[in-house]
């Protein structure tokens, strides 16, 4: 075998072994199925109160006023900035760029065309757990 045949094979399984070592890396790295907000700690406190809100773990937790709070993905579809809960024209507004959504996560104003995902959540006490699934 050349030296400059060598060289290729070995500069082509050294990108095969890293190749593989990134793809085993990403599939044994586990997100969290579940966040869990702890509605006694102070930093929660808005959460008391209806149309309170907090964002966490890129999550937005907002107290409608029923059993449970509405939780929605935090990111803005368009640009991924962060929503906050306007509750003076019940919606989420982007600051970026003035998208709208529902508190089901639906666009009402662009320039947005994606919803928010919107996440199942479960209250024991003072415990919510939410599901990322």
């Amino acid at each position: 075998m050349e030296r400059k045949e060598f060289l290729k094979t070995l500069a082509l399984g050294t990108v095969a072994i890293c190749a593989g070592a990134c793809v085993s890396a990403k599939s044994t790295s586990s997100k969290p199925s579940t966040v869990e907000i702890d509605l006694s700690n102070p930093v929660n406190e808005a959460l008391k109160n209806k149309n309170g809100y907090v964002i966490q773990d890129g999550l937005i937790v907002i107290n409608t006023g029923e059993d449970l709070p509405v939780v929605l993905s935090a990111a803005c579809p368009h640009m991924g900035k962060k929503v906050y809960w306007d509750p003076s024209v019940s919606a989420l507004v982007c600051p970026a760029h003035g998208s709208r959504f529902d508190l089901a996560g639906k666009p009402t104003k662009g320039p947005a065309k994606e919803a928010l995902n919107h996440y199942a959540v479960k209250k024991a006490g003072d415990k919510l757990t939410i599901s990322l699934l």
